[in-house]
Protein backbone atom coordinates (compact mmCIF):
# COMPACT_ATOMS: atom_id res chain seq x y z
CA UNK A 1 0.00 0.00 0.00
CA UNK A 2 3.10 2.59 0.94
CA UNK A 3 4.63 1.31 -2.38
CA UNK A 4 1.66 2.08 -4.64
CA UNK A 5 1.35 5.80 -2.69
CA UNK A 6 4.44 6.04 -3.40
CA UNK A 7 4.43 5.20 -7.14
CA UNK A 8 0.72 7.32 -7.60
CA UNK A 9 2.58 10.52 -5.43
CA UNK A 10 5.89 10.58 -7.52
CA UNK A 11 3.34 10.34 -11.06
CA UNK A 12 1.73 12.87 -10.01
CA UNK A 13 4.26 14.99 -9.06
CA UNK A 14 5.94 14.59 -11.63
CA UNK A 15 3.25 15.17 -14.14
CA UNK A 16 2.16 18.33 -12.34
CA UNK A 17 5.56 19.85 -12.97
CA UNK A 18 5.90 19.04 -16.08
CA UNK A 19 2.11 20.63 -17.17
CA UNK A 20 2.93 23.60 -15.22
CA UNK A 21 6.44 24.32 -17.17
CA UNK A 22 4.60 23.34 -20.06
CA UNK A 23 1.06 25.93 -19.86
CA UNK A 24 3.42 28.78 -18.35
CA UNK A 25 3.42 32.04 -20.74
CA UNK A 26 6.71 33.11 -21.73
CA UNK A 27 7.30 36.09 -19.18
CA UNK A 28 5.80 34.24 -16.18
CA UNK A 29 2.33 34.25 -16.73
CA UNK A 30 0.00 32.06 -15.23
CA UNK A 31 -1.04 28.27 -16.30
CA UNK A 32 -3.95 28.63 -18.75
CA UNK A 33 -6.02 25.65 -19.75
CA UNK A 34 -3.99 24.84 -22.95
CA UNK A 35 -4.64 21.79 -25.41
CA UNK A 36 -1.59 20.40 -24.06
CA UNK A 37 -2.48 20.98 -20.35
CA UNK A 38 -5.69 19.13 -20.86
CA UNK A 39 -4.78 15.90 -22.31
CA UNK A 40 -1.97 16.16 -19.56
CA UNK A 41 -4.31 16.44 -17.24
CA UNK A 42 -6.37 13.62 -18.75
CA UNK A 43 -3.40 11.28 -18.98
CA UNK A 44 -2.23 12.28 -15.18
CA UNK A 45 -6.07 11.08 -14.44
CA UNK A 46 -6.08 7.50 -15.99
CA UNK A 47 -3.28 7.06 -14.54
CA UNK A 48 -4.36 7.58 -11.03
CA UNK A 49 -7.27 5.27 -12.32
CA UNK A 50 -5.22 2.91 -13.32
CA UNK A 51 -3.47 2.19 -10.18
CA UNK A 52 -6.44 1.96 -7.61
CA UNK A 53 -7.98 -0.65 -9.82
CA UNK A 54 -4.66 -2.85 -9.84
CA UNK A 55 -4.52 -1.85 -6.01
CA UNK A 56 -7.56 -3.38 -5.64
CA UNK A 57 -7.49 -6.36 -7.58
CA UNK A 58 -4.11 -6.96 -5.83
CA UNK A 59 -6.17 -6.38 -2.59
CA UNK A 60 -8.67 -8.91 -3.55
CA UNK A 61 -6.19 -11.36 -4.78
CA UNK A 62 -4.61 -11.05 -1.11
CA UNK A 63 -7.93 -11.70 0.19
CA UNK A 64 -8.80 -15.11 -1.92
CA UNK A 65 -5.28 -16.28 -1.15
CA UNK A 66 -5.74 -16.16 2.90
CA UNK A 67 -9.19 -17.29 2.51
CA UNK A 68 -8.02 -20.19 0.74
CA UNK A 69 -5.31 -20.86 3.28
CA UNK A 70 -7.72 -20.49 6.02
CA UNK A 71 -10.73 -22.82 4.71
CA UNK A 72 -7.35 -25.55 4.05
CA UNK A 73 -6.21 -25.44 7.56
CA UNK A 74 -9.49 -25.09 9.37
CA UNK A 75 -12.42 -26.47 7.03
CA UNK A 76 -10.91 -28.74 4.56
CA UNK A 77 -11.15 -32.57 5.40
CA UNK A 78 -8.19 -33.98 7.04
CA UNK A 79 -5.22 -36.74 5.94
CA UNK A 80 -5.11 -39.86 7.18
CA UNK A 81 -2.23 -38.56 9.13
CA UNK A 82 -4.07 -35.38 10.44
CA UNK A 83 -7.05 -37.26 12.03
CA UNK A 84 -7.77 -37.22 15.63
CA UNK A 85 -6.43 -40.58 16.77
CA UNK A 86 -8.61 -43.42 17.69
CA UNK A 87 -8.38 -46.80 18.05
CA UNK A 88 -10.54 -49.15 15.06
CA UNK A 89 -12.23 -52.09 15.89
CA UNK A 90 -13.90 -54.85 13.97
CA UNK A 91 -17.51 -53.34 14.20
CA UNK A 92 -15.79 -49.95 12.66
CA UNK A 93 -13.24 -51.71 10.27
CA UNK A 94 -15.84 -51.19 7.48
CA UNK A 95 -14.82 -47.56 7.33
CA UNK A 96 -11.28 -48.25 6.69
CA UNK A 97 -9.22 -49.14 3.23
CA UNK A 98 -9.94 -53.20 2.92
CA UNK A 99 -5.96 -53.37 3.25
CA UNK A 100 -6.15 -52.13 6.60
CA UNK A 101 -9.93 -53.47 8.09
CA UNK A 102 -9.62 -55.49 11.65
CA UNK A 103 -8.75 -59.59 10.27
CA UNK A 104 -6.30 -58.33 6.98
CA UNK A 105 -3.88 -60.27 7.19
CA UNK A 106 -0.13 -58.84 6.67
CA UNK A 107 1.25 -62.48 6.15
CA UNK A 108 4.08 -62.01 4.21
CA UNK A 109 3.66 -58.96 3.26
CA UNK A 110 6.50 -57.16 6.06
CA UNK A 111 9.39 -60.08 4.77
CA UNK A 112 11.51 -61.14 7.83
CA UNK A 113 8.68 -60.96 10.62
CA UNK A 114 7.77 -63.84 12.30
CA UNK A 115 4.27 -63.38 13.17
CA UNK A 116 3.27 -66.43 14.90
CA UNK A 117 6.63 -66.59 17.00
CA UNK A 118 5.84 -63.15 18.16
CA UNK A 119 2.58 -63.98 19.25
CA UNK A 120 1.45 -60.24 19.33
CA UNK A 121 3.26 -57.95 17.21
CA UNK A 122 2.89 -54.03 17.42
CA UNK A 123 3.78 -52.41 14.14
CA UNK A 124 5.09 -48.36 13.77
CA UNK A 125 3.92 -47.22 10.06
CA UNK A 126 6.22 -44.48 10.48
CA UNK A 127 8.72 -42.32 8.43
CA UNK A 128 11.38 -40.44 8.35
CA UNK A 129 9.80 -37.42 6.91
CA UNK A 130 6.93 -36.82 8.66
CA UNK A 131 6.95 -34.83 11.72
CA UNK A 132 3.79 -36.51 13.49
CA UNK A 133 6.39 -39.16 13.77
CA UNK A 134 9.12 -37.31 15.25
CA UNK A 135 6.07 -35.70 17.28
CA UNK A 136 5.29 -39.56 18.50
CA UNK A 137 8.82 -40.48 19.70
CA UNK A 138 7.96 -39.96 23.47
CA UNK A 139 4.93 -41.80 23.35
CA UNK A 140 6.82 -44.76 21.50
CA UNK A 141 9.87 -44.84 24.01
CA UNK A 142 7.18 -45.59 26.77
CA UNK A 143 6.11 -47.89 24.87
CA UNK A 144 9.26 -49.87 24.64
CA UNK A 145 9.35 -49.23 28.63
CA UNK A 146 5.82 -50.73 29.56
CA UNK A 147 4.63 -52.67 27.40
CA UNK A 148 7.94 -53.99 25.58
CA UNK A 149 8.84 -57.20 27.85
CA UNK A 150 5.58 -58.68 26.59
CA UNK A 151 5.01 -57.23 22.90
CA UNK A 152 6.84 -57.21 19.70
CA UNK A 153 7.94 -54.13 18.13
CA UNK A 154 8.16 -53.70 14.38
CA UNK A 155 9.04 -50.39 12.98
CA UNK A 156 8.31 -50.49 8.76
CA UNK A 157 9.49 -47.17 7.23
CA UNK A 158 9.58 -46.69 3.47
CA UNK A 159 13.48 -45.25 3.99
CA UNK A 160 16.24 -47.55 3.77
CA UNK A 161 17.34 -49.79 6.81
CA UNK A 162 19.86 -48.43 7.75
CA UNK A 163 18.68 -44.70 7.54
CA UNK A 164 15.42 -45.91 9.19
CA UNK A 165 17.92 -46.94 12.34
CA UNK A 166 20.03 -44.05 12.29
CA UNK A 167 16.46 -42.14 12.90
CA UNK A 168 14.59 -44.33 15.55
CA UNK A 169 18.34 -44.61 17.32
CA UNK A 170 18.42 -40.35 17.28
CA UNK A 171 15.13 -40.26 18.63
CA UNK A 172 16.05 -42.76 21.38
CA UNK A 173 13.07 -45.66 20.03
CA UNK A 174 13.81 -48.76 20.55
CA UNK A 175 12.02 -51.67 18.54
CA UNK A 176 12.55 -55.45 17.88
CA UNK A 177 12.99 -54.90 14.24
CA UNK A 178 13.37 -52.48 11.64
CA UNK A 179 11.75 -52.93 8.01
CA UNK A 180 11.85 -51.50 4.78
CA UNK A 181 8.36 -51.48 3.69
CA UNK A 182 6.30 -49.52 1.08
CA UNK A 183 2.97 -48.06 3.28
CA UNK A 184 0.98 -48.71 0.17
CA UNK A 185 2.39 -52.31 0.33
CA UNK A 186 0.42 -52.75 4.18
CA UNK A 187 -2.43 -50.50 3.15
CA UNK A 188 -1.74 -47.90 5.37
CA UNK A 189 -2.09 -44.84 3.93
CA UNK A 190 -0.42 -41.98 6.36
CA UNK A 191 1.37 -41.70 9.25
CA UNK A 192 1.61 -42.58 11.60
CA UNK A 193 -0.09 -45.29 11.94
CA UNK A 194 -0.03 -48.54 14.50
CA UNK A 195 -1.19 -51.69 13.88
CA UNK A 196 -1.94 -54.59 16.83
CA UNK A 197 -1.41 -57.58 14.37
CA UNK A 198 -1.98 -61.12 16.51
CA UNK A 199 -0.43 -64.63 15.68
CA UNK A 200 -1.70 -65.47 12.73
CA UNK A 201 -0.56 -62.04 11.36
CA UNK A 202 -4.17 -60.39 10.79
CA UNK A 203 -4.64 -57.03 12.53
CA UNK A 204 -6.28 -57.14 15.38
CA UNK A 205 -6.28 -52.87 16.08
CA UNK A 206 -5.56 -50.02 14.19
CA UNK A 207 -4.58 -46.10 15.83
CA UNK A 208 -4.13 -43.58 13.27
CA UNK A 209 -2.08 -40.84 13.77
CA UNK A 210 0.08 -39.09 16.46
CA UNK A 211 -1.57 -40.32 19.90
CA UNK A 212 -2.68 -37.47 22.36
CA UNK A 213 -1.42 -37.20 25.65
CA UNK A 214 -4.80 -37.89 26.69
CA UNK A 215 -5.35 -41.13 25.20
CA UNK A 216 -1.57 -42.49 25.99
CA UNK A 217 -2.70 -44.29 28.99
CA UNK A 218 -5.82 -46.02 27.31
CA UNK A 219 -3.67 -46.88 24.16
CA UNK A 220 -1.22 -48.42 26.49
CA UNK A 221 -3.66 -50.53 28.44
CA UNK A 222 -4.81 -51.35 25.55
CA UNK A 223 -1.81 -52.87 24.29
CA UNK A 224 -1.36 -54.87 27.29
CA UNK A 225 -4.80 -56.75 26.99
CA UNK A 226 -3.84 -57.10 23.50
Amino acid sequence: MRMKKLIRGSVLLAGALLLFQAARKPGGAQPVASPLYIRFRRWLVSIRDKLDIAANVATVGAAVLISAALIKVYFAPSSQADLKTRPITASQSAQLPAELAVGTSLAGRVPGVDWRKNGKTLVLAISTQCHFCKDSAPFYRKLHEQVGKGLKTVAVLPQPVAESEQYLKSEGVHVDQVKQVSMGDIGVQGTPTMLLVDGTGAIARVWFGKIQPEQEEQVLADLRKG
